[in-house]
């Protein structure tokens, strides 16, 4: 495949890192060559996003450039990206600007803001929050004790910080009795250091960072109609000498009106939310995964006909089980190359 448009690569990471675990993969023929790193991670304080084989680095051919801001260079080329095909240019939030403003196709990495100021931009791609979701139908909540499991893993697996984790918990009813569920699950969780085998949380390791987040949490608790259901098990900010940590949050709302209703932090953090069935795709919002547990058909047709689902999940399927052949977010070749018809008659054609 031979690229039909000059192709930039913009990653941005704020203030975080690139990093890179995997090997490259060469193809054979150099003009079609393809560098492909299968598990490159983005951090930042916004967001956290994971490039799988179906969302790859690579699927970039010679003449692919690379823009990335702050990033980290060894990572890249470790990846089999080539020192030649990359630009760094550390700066801020204008610098970022320019950049995307001056390359025909960009990545982007940020908050709700991000997406917004973005969106509808065909020449910029910006990924943000998950907002991912578990909604149990009418049919299957009285029976919520059965998957219990997998609401917990959703939300706490890789320490909470992929988008497709899931935030928030919606059910018509019982959603007091799943929030103490979750709570008596995730609540008790300690943290420990990185080298510990048993270390399930990760470090906030930006100055701050895991402070100005439990203070953002804490102004919406003394709002009528929220519960910290986790607060029995102790203090959720530990500051350590170097970093801080957020252990495990589980908010109950009674409605969705509620600010923390609809939230997402970089860390095990649960809304679960009382709202009716039939109102459920009306509020939810912008959806990245949507795991709904039922076997109502009608709600199954709806579900299916919503757009702000990105990726659904019909059954008792966690948030955070992925397939290879079906990527969430889309597939970089589709942004960065077009289809185009293509046929011969000649005995040979370079190609």
């Amino acid at each position: 495949m031979r690229s039909h448009l000059l192709a930039y690569f913009v990653m941005s990471a704020g203030d975080g890192l690139i990093i890179r675990a995997g090997a490259p993969l060469l193809g054979t023929a150099f003009e079609t060559l393809v560098w492909w790193a299968p598990y490159v991670a983005v951090w930042s304080l916004q967001s956290y996003f994971i490039v799988t084989r179906g969302q790859s680095i690579g699927k970039m051919v010679v003449g692919t450039r690379i823009v990335d801001l702050r990033g980290n260079r060894p990572s890249f080329v470790q990846a089999g990206v080539p020192k030649q095909a990359m630009s760094i240019y550390p700066g801020l939030g204008d610098i970022g600007a320019a950049v995307l403003a001056s390359c025909p196709r960009s990545l982007i990495f940020g908050g709700t803001p991000v997406v917004e100021q973005y969106k509808g931009n065909p020449r910029v791609q910006a990924h943000g929050p998950g907002f991912s979701k578990i909604l149990l139908g009418d049919d299957k909540v009285d029976q919520w004790e059965k998957y219990v499991d997998i609401m917990a893993d959703s939300v706490y697996i890789n320490s909470g910080r992929g988008c497709i984790n899931c935030s928030g918990v919606w059910a018509s009813r019982h959603t007091k009795e799943i929030a103490e569920a979750l709570a008596e699950r995730m609540g008790p969780v300690e943290v420990k250091p990185p080298e510990d085998p048993q270390a399930s949380l990760a470090a906030f390791t930006v100055p701050g960072a895991a402070k100005a987040i439990w203070k953002s949490i804490e102004s919406g608790l003394d709002e009528a109609g929220v519960e910290h259901v986790t607060a029995k098990f102790g203090s959720r900010l530990v500051e350590k000498e170097r970093c801080g940590y957020l252990r495990p949050v589980v908010i109950h709302c009674d409605s969705p009106d509620r600010k923390l209703a609809n939230t997402e932090f970089m860390f095990p953090f649960v809304s679960v939310v009382e709202c009716p069935q039939d109102e459920m795709l009306k509020r939810i919002g912008g959806t990245l995964v949507g795991s709904a547990i039922t076997y109502d058909e009608r709600f199954q047709r709806e579900l299916v006909n919503a757009t702000h689902i990105d990726r659904l999940n019909l059954g008792p399927v966690p948030t955070i089980q992925l397939d290879w052949l079906q990527p969430h977010e889309g597939n970089i070749v589709e942004f960065l190359f077009r289809p185009r018809a293509f046929q011969s008659r000649l005995e040979k054609a370079a190609v």
